[in-house]
């Protein structure tokens, strides 16, 4: 697809393409018919589809007449880049300290 806009030409190219969890890097690079050229920097993503598991250590999934003091969790999740809990069916979120793996 072209489009020109204030005399220049723009183009967008989509390529399907089916990649597995990881870093990936690319760039662009464009030629017009006059042989002028221009290479972009590096653009990077990366595709994590991998779930994270947490696992509740306390408060037990039990009564309580009080609400407990503490919570106690694991993760096992690389990267992971927030958590939170809610005591009131998501009402109120309550963030949670991630440390990095």
């Amino acid at each position: 697809m072209f489009t020109s806009i204030s005399g220049s030409l723009q183009a967008i190219v989509s390529t399907p393409i089916s990649l597995i969890d990881g870093v990936y890097t690319w760039f662009f690079n464009v030629f017009d018919l006059f042989g002028n050229s221009f290479t972009t920097g590096n653009f990077t993503f990366t595709k994590d589809t991998t779930l994270p598991v947490v696992s509740i250590i306390y408060p037990t999934n039990t009564n309580y007449s009080s609400v407990p003091g503490e919570l106690d969790y694991t993760y096992d999740k690389m990267n992971m880049e927030s958590c939170w809990y809610s005591t009131d069916s998501g009402v109120t979120n309550n963030s949670i300290f991630m440390l990095r793996k």
